[in-house]
């Protein structure tokens, strides 16, 4: 499958304020309107607008501000990755009537060249402080809005046979087809591979497209923040931050009729932070991290049928970072050794039920220590 892409960005940055028409709160304003244009030739266009401002209300705050549209062009494989044909007793037939139930069904599953992009519509807004009586402090929060529509997924047989959305992807045929009565149906029988169930044999069948569609939506907003400072000490150069994020809300739907799932209910953490604290003396420096992950809420599958709600304790691991410029001359010129060790305190993920004990984005490996040589010529 090949794919040609040609695009078009263009920015303009306006000044509207600066340092010949300050006035009161208005130490600067400028305005920033960018758009790019994008041409896929197995899908077709899109244009993606973004506008900005920002604002200088006195020395050391600034005010920010922006809004745009973006999109995320399939994958190839989403779109042309094989095609399978398969059939299965349609368990999930009964939401239309019960006497359905374990109709024979064929349905397609893989890549669908009729896909279209994934599209966003995105806002933020945040403040940057940096006072003059306080050099080295320099402190960021954001608000920001992601509404995510459009997102490529592959719907499950009982999906189709229960989504309202879904109706498209469902074709009947009852007893009644008779070989060679329809090409499509014939094709499909003929390139069918079990997958449970028994072979077809002249029982009702439906035909069900599974392949990648862009049915699911997502939207979150939340806060980044990042606050650090930096001053000089008679041992050097010394440097702490604190950075993260809460999520506010993260809701996604899989089909327009679905219904709503909040995440935050369902393993994703609302905090996750980094602190450090580093010193530079020199030719030496070292570095201490220690990250947070909230605890999480989440269900599993029971061995008896049916799901549970358990909790997780929140993760906190600490990390060490040493370097060494080793001195300028003869053969050490230009050579850095650095300690990086991950995890220090060998902390154990939070357990999972329903699964091996560890579940999401947390280090199964624990403590890890490397060694690093670093020379330039």
């Amino acid at each position: 499958m090949e794919r040609d892409i040609s695009a078009v960005y263009g920015e303009l940055f306006v000044p509207i304020v600066g340092d010949g028409n300050q006035a009161p709160l208005m130490r600067g304003l400028a305005l920033s309107i960018s758009g790019r244009y994008d041409n896929y030739s197995d899908f077709g266009s899109t244009t993606n607008p973004k506008i900005g401002v920002s604002w200088t209300l006195m020395e050391g705050l600034a005010f920010r501000g922006s809004y745009g549209t973006s999109f995320r062009a399939p994958g190839l494989r989403q779109l042309g990755a094989t095609i399978g044909s398969f059939y299965t007793a349609a368990a999930g037939a009964v939401a239309l009537h019960p006497s359905l139930a374990g109709v024979q069904t064929i349905y397609l599953s893989g890549g669908n060249p009729d896909l279209g992009p994934e599209e966003a519509t995105t806002y933020s807004f945040g403040f940057d402080v940096n006072p003059a009586s306080l050099p080295g402090l320099r402190a960021s929060v954001t608000y920001y809005n992601v509404d995510y529509t459009g997102v490529i997924a592959s719907p499950t047989i009982s999906q189709v046979f229960a989504d309202p959305t879904l109706t498209g992807s469902l074709v009947f045929y009852d007893s009644a087809y008779a070989a060679g009565s329809d090409p499509d149906i014939d094709a499909l029988l003929g390139i069918a591979i079990p997958s449970g169930g028994s072979p077809i044999t002249g029982n009702p069948i439906f035909v069900v497209d599974r392949r990648n569609q862009n049915l699911s939506s997502l939207t979150t907003d939340g806060l980044d923040f990042d606050v650090n400072y930096r001053w000089t000490t008679d041992i050097g150069s010394v440097f702490a931050g604190l950075a993260g994020n809460y999520v506010l809300n993260y809701h996604t739907r899989f089909s327009p009729t679905a219904a709503e799932a909040d995440f935050l209910n369902l393993g994703l953490p609302r905090w996750t932070a980094r602190a450090s604290l580093a010193v530079d003396a020199g030719s030496v420096s070292a570095a201490a991290f220690m990250n947070y992950r909230a605890g999480i809420t989440n269900n599993y599958s029971r061995a008896a049928g049916g799901l549970a709600a358990f909790e997780a304790d929140p993760y906190v691991t600490v990390d060490l970072r040493f370097s060494w410029i080793l001195p300028a001359e003869g053969p050490a010129r230009g050579t850095v050794l650095a300690l990086q060790i991950n995890d220090v305190l060998d902390e154990q993920p939070p357990f999972f039920p329903g699964t091996d004990g560890i579940g999401g984005a947390y280090n199964p490996i624990g403590r890890f220590v490397a060694l690093n040589l670093r020379k330039t010529f």
